[in-house]
């Protein structure tokens, strides 16, 4: 599933991945870091995203970025 975010660095062994979403009419772009661990017996991914650029209001971006991974993930 496409989510429009390009992927930057893949560490398999580290359980990481970065990504970013390129500029758009919303926002000046966004990184997006997504680690992933077992933990337990299960398994932990955590989604961060934070804009490419100092800003003092996303306008919910950055959630809907961390919404459109975890949709991709659930699939």
């Amino acid at each position: 599933m496409a989510i429009g975010a390009g992927i930057r660095r893949r560490d398999e062994a580290a359980g990481r991945l970065d990504a970013v979403f390129p500029i758009s009419w919303r926002s000046w772009g966004e990184r997006v870091g997504v680690d992933v661990h077992g933990v337990d017996g299960d398994v932990l991914v955590q989604i961060k995203s934070r804009s490419s650029l100092p800003t003092l209001i996303d306008w919910g971006k950055n959630a809907d970025n961390v919404r459109r991974f975890l949709s991709a993930v659930a699939k």
